[in-house]
């Protein structure tokens, strides 16, 4: 029979994880649209920072994997795929995309070029800052 290692998550213990992080991460993105001051025909907004801010995460994440060389970190399925997971939303993002192209072709294509390329730039920043090893000097 052989013995998993300490750092590494079996599918099965996973998928609890996975579904409690993605319910933690729902319920976040779904508060932060309740509570958006402008109301619901500004929610884009609230998406593309939580897709934005949730790229970042995801790189920080990545980048604390990839430094310390744990590729099956237990709470990597909790945290990645679970909360930050549901936190961002591709399927949002598109139709707001849609939704927003009725009304204004200009702000549809700021929106989709902020939302990937500064999303793109967070999620790299993410890494960076998440590989650094301790006590390594910034460059």
């Amino acid at each position: 029979m052989s013995q998993q290692a300490p750092d590494t998550v079996t599918v099965k213990a996973a998928v609890p994880l996975v579904a409690l992080g993605g319910a933690i991460g729902a319920g976040l993105r779904y508060s932060l649209l309740l509570i958006n001051p402008y109301g619901m025909e500004y929610s884009y907004v609230v998406i593309l920072v939580e897709n934005i801010t949730g790229a970042f995460f995801l790189g920080l994440l990545a980048g604390l994997i990839s430094r310390t060389k744990i590729k099956s970190w237990p709470w990597a399925a909790f945290l990645g795929t679970g909360v930050l997971g549901s936190f961002t939303t591709f399927s949002t993002f598109i139709t707001d995309i849609i939704d927003l192209s009725a009304s204004s072709l200009l702000v549809t294509g700021i929106y989709m070029f902020v939302s990937v390329i500064v999303g793109l730039i967070a999620a790299l920043f993410g890494f960076w800052i998440g590989s650094i090893k301790k006590g390594q000097r910034v460059k």
